[in-house]
């Protein structure tokens, strides 16, 4: 299993890797501070779940997962965020889920769970 996780706020990129890590151990985990680092990073596609904040500075991160919805079709986006206010947008990608700040392990445990598109 492959795992994108993206946030601007580094303290919140740790602590979800730290989770991602406890709960999913045999997962790669990939962990992106920038939408311009991801797009350094030469594999774009192959992703099974990305964990993407809405806002990521001063760039949409809906638009990014627009763009990674193109490269890995089955790929369950998860929005964690703390901006509400982008959830109604948020649903033209047809994320598998969205997680308001400050959330749980509970919370981010229940999401792997409930995957749009199971993971074999």
């Amino acid at each position: 299993m492959k795992i994108l996780i993206m946030d601007n706020d580094k303290a919140a990129l740790d602590r979800l890797f730290k989770i991602l890590l406890r709960n999913e151990p045999q997962a790669e985990i990939m962990p992106f501070l920038s939408i311009r680092q991801f797009e350094e990073y030469p594999q774009k596609n192959g992703f099974d779940i990305a964990f993407i904040e809405t806002l990521i500075g001063d760039a949409s991160g809906i638009d990014l997962a627009l763009k990674l919805k193109e490269a890995s079709p089955l790929c369950n986006i998860i929005f964690v965020t703390s901006h509400e206010e982008y959830a109604a947008q948020s649903f033209r990608v047809r994320p598998s889920g969205f997680v308001l700040k400050p959330y749980t392990e509970n919370d981010i445990v229940t999401e792997l769970k409930n995957l749009r598109y199971p993971l074999l």
